[in-house]
């Protein structure tokens, strides 16, 4: 677990957030082809040498929230426990045909980045009701590893904003010229 408050950033502030998989009504095909999709990654993920000497320590590979990071809809949301990183996210668009992150250019748009000690993010909102947060990356892959990332699971009904007990939420308008500074 870590030892920081985690955080979550998002170029914009939903009413409803919640993660890729819950965004979307899915077709019982799409749901196959998903999960198949999941043991495809998993298949390959295993075959990598870092992966590999994890697994043959008994160490904990978070292989939902590593599909996540290369395309894969799942029921965890991002979590960090940098606030540059989260700042980051949330002052940043990606573009899926170039597959890079660039500054936002609007300044219409809300941003926000949430932070708070981990121990109430854990507990959700009904008493004894835990919540699943996972460390993601600070395994093999380069990408999640520098984003210093975990997970945290949610139910199809949840809403972000009203499971932890004592959400803290910095929204802010986006401004262009910090946007290139934090990028």
């Amino acid at each position: 677990m870590p030892d920081h408050p985690l955080y979550r950033g998002q170029r914009y502030y939903y009413d409803v957030c919640k993660p890729s998989l819950y965004r979307r009504s899915w077709t019982e095909e799409q749901k196959i082809e998903r999960l198949l999709q999941i043991e495809d990654f998993k298949h390959i993920l295993a075959e990598n040498p870092e992966v590999k000497e994890l697994k043959q320590a008994s160490l904990f590979v978070n292989y939902l929230g590593l599909a996540q990071h290369y395309g894969i809809e799942t029921e965890m949301l991002d979590m960090t426990n940098s606030p540059l990183v989260a700042a980051f996210f949330a002052t940043t668009t990606y573009d899926s045909n170039t597959r890079m992150y660039h500054p936002v250019e609007d300044c219409v748009s809300v941003g926000c980045i949430y932070f708070d000690v981990l121990g109430p993010m854990i507990n959700g909102a009904n008493e004894g009701e835990n919540r699943d947060i996972w460390p993601v990356g600070m395994e093999a892959l380069r990408r999640p590893n520098e984003q210093r990332g975990y997970t945290i699971k949610l139910n199809e009904n949840d809403n972000f904003n009203t499971i932890i007990n004592h959400p803290k939420c910095f929204r802010f308008i986006q401004n262009r010229d910090w946007s290139y500074k934090i990028f």
